[in-house]
């Protein structure tokens, strides 16, 4: 059963190839030009893993009390909840797809889960050598394209309000932090790994490439996670020699990671070296995450639903330093928004699944011999690296399906240590595939693929729709425009802010009432959207509308109960009128919320019977 089992699974080259796509893979004429991209990629390769991994289970049941059995439990227990999580979501679509550029929502755990169990139950010790030797190509590749961009170069105008350096990313901060894991694993692959000269050379040039990226970059996240990766690698290797010696270096490297986290957040001895003010902003986003948690324990706020919820939860010295109109659709710490998001079983479901990587990690490196003790110290050391990088940013689907990739190896590759097989032995090239295990395993895939390339169509033409409007209302056949946004509308999973743009495009080429119309529709369905209210609430006033307008304010009020500025224009409303008694209650909460001197001022000026 075990031979069949191997003759079901997909060839390394394939995982390999698949995981390089969703890493590099961009589409420009997109209006995401990098998160939904990089998801139907992802889809379709969840969809060739999916009917191999699902065939396994039919001849080999998953072994009780083994690290298979416990990822699996805890991976079904993370999608039941994410399920749970997903019904209980006001907005289906942003709740399944994901938010506006940044689809975290159900589809991509989904497909993490698919990859991280089917690494759990057919990952080969050929497959973890293979990545490593992989690794340095991958850096290359993205190095050299940032490398272009930094001399300006880049073959893509970019809309970039960034730093140039965004390579296949998006994003300075998510570039470097990958081009820092795969330095740090390249570097200690020179040193570390049984390989020919010509790897060690590659290995070499890309490390090199990748800091110059990195430091060009201005983001300190990467040089942050080349020193956490190297610096547990370094605290591994002395522990697995002298116990003693390596507990007191883990710990003081625990303590200098904690003073090097303090320091980005403006706290500690490290803050004048390592504060930066877009991370240490981040306070505000955790606080208001943990806020959402604590006021929907259960379910959270909604799967990718922390923008709508942000506002609400917000400090008053965020607005008071930021503005009123900056926000945030992300707690920028994996954990936290998904407790925020998903609740208490989705958020605590996900740390025991970091607990069972990092249990199997330490396990394996006890128990494995000299030659491959040094291969799973590097899977762990960049597993680790990527989780640093995770309590401080986003979990971006290039970056994650990485963290998970070296998080299923691990706990594969101890799986097979805990049934108590002979690594080597057990862990050979999958061999000629036999007749009947390829063709039903494939059957499976296909039929999952199906769908799968369905949601793939409807979610291109919404990003094909959407990076269309605007040039089609440029045009002369405003009508273009209209039919454009029908067709979006009609589209089911649609993303609904999306409709809010091709709306506005539509209101600029003629179709005023429709576009308002559509929104009126789009804030029907998602009322805890501010930004439907704040236009809809232009609207009112340019048709002198003065009740509706401040109904909507107040509306705007609740979500947004800091905003010094909606107050202001709430009491002008009343006063013009007439309601003394409305225009002096908003009045005294605009004074006493204290986010805006300069508009309680005025309040204190103006808003006087």
């Amino acid at each position: 059963m075990e031979k069949k089992i191997k003759d079901a699974g997909i060839s390394t080259s394939t995982i390999l190839l698949g995981v390089f796509l969703v890493t590099v893979y961009f589409k420009s004429n997109s209006a995401d030009p990098f998160n939904t991209p990089k998801l139907l990629v992802f889809a379709i390769l969840s969809g060739i893993l999916i009917g191999p991994l699902l065939y396994s289970y039919c001849f080999q049941k998953v072994k009780k009390k083994s690290a298979e059995f416990v990822g699996t439990v805890l991976s079904v227990v993370f999608i039941f909840a994410l399920t749970w999580a997903l019904i209980n979501t006001d907005v289906f679509v942003r709740g399944f797809i994901g938010d506006t550029q940044r689809r975290n929502g159900f589809l991509q755990y989904l497909f993490l889960i698919i990859l991280f169990l089917y690494l759990i139950r057919f990952t080969t010790i050929e497959l973890a050598k293979k990545l490593i030797q992989t690794i340095p190509w991958v850096g290359l590749v993205m190095g050299s394209y940032g490398m272009l961009q930094i001399l300006g170069k880049d073959f893509v105008e970019w809309n970039n309000p960034y730093n140039s350096m965004i390579s296949t990313m998006g994003n300075p901060n998510f570039s470097s932090a990958i081009l820092a894991c795969f330095a740090s694993v390249s570097v200690i692959s020179i040193f570390m790994i049984n390989c020919s000269l010509t790897l060690k050379m590659l290995a070499g040039l890309s490390s090199l490439i990748s800091f110059y990226a990195i430091v060009k970059s201005e983001s300190r996240q990467g040089l942050v996670i080349i020193f956490i990766t190297l610096s547990f690698f370094v605290s591994i290797k002395i522990f697995t020699r002298n116990h003693k010696l390596g507990i007191v270096v883990i710990i003081s490297n625990l303590l200098i990671n904690i003073m090097g986290v303090l320091g980005m957040l403006q706290i500690g001895p490290l803050q004048n070296i390592l504060y930066k003010e877009s991370v240490s902003v981040r306070g505000y986003y955790w606080r208001a995450g943990i806020e959402m948690f604590k006021d929907n324990p259960l379910t959270g706020v909604g799967l990718d639903s922390y923008l709508t919820s942000f506002f609400k939860f917000r400090e008053p010295g965020y607005p008071a330093t930021y503005g009123f109109d900056i926000t945030s659709s992300n707690a920028h710490n994996v954990i936290i928004q998904l407790f925020a998001t998903g609740g208490i079983f989705v958020g605590f479901s996900y740390l025991l699944l970091l607990s069972l990587v990092l249990f199997c990690g330490f396990r394996l490196i006890s128990k494995v011999n000299y030659e491959l003790k040094n291969y799973c110290i590097i899977l762990l050391a960049a597993w680790i690296g990527l989780q640093a990088q995770s309590m401080i940013s986003i979990d971006f689907i290039a970056l994650s399906v990485w963290s998970w990739l070296f998080g299923g190896l691990i706990v594969g590759l101890y799986n097979k240590l805990d049934a108590q097989q002979e690594i080597e032995r057990s862990q050979k090239n999958i061999k000629r595939v036999k007749i009947d295990s390829y063709y039903i395993s494939r059957i499976i895939s296909t039929l999952f693929l199906i769908p799968i390339i369905i949601i793939s169509i409807f979610l291109n033409r919404m990003e094909e729709q959407t990076f269309n409007s605007t040039a089609l209302k440029s045009s002369d056949q405003k009508n273009l425009v209209l039919n454009n946004a029908e067709r979006m509308f009609e589209n089911p999973l649609a993303d609904p802010f999306y409709k809010f743009q091709v709306s506005l495009d539509l209101m600029d080429s003629g179709y005023f009432e429709k576009g308002v119309d559509n929104i009126r529709f789009l804030s029907r369905l998602d009322p805890k959207q501010a930004d439907y209210l704040k236009l809809l609430e232009r609207v009112e006033m340019s048709s002198k509308d003065l009740k509706s307008a401040a109904e909507l304010r107040e509306s705007i009020a609740l979500l947004d109960p800091w905003n010094a500025k909606n107050y202001f224009e709430l009491g002008l409303i009343y006063k013009e009128l007439g309601e003394i008694q409305q225009m002096n209650r908003v009045k005294n909460i605009l004074i006493s919320i204290g986010t805006s001197r300069s508009y309680a001022d005025r309040a204190k000026l103006e808003l006087n019977s």
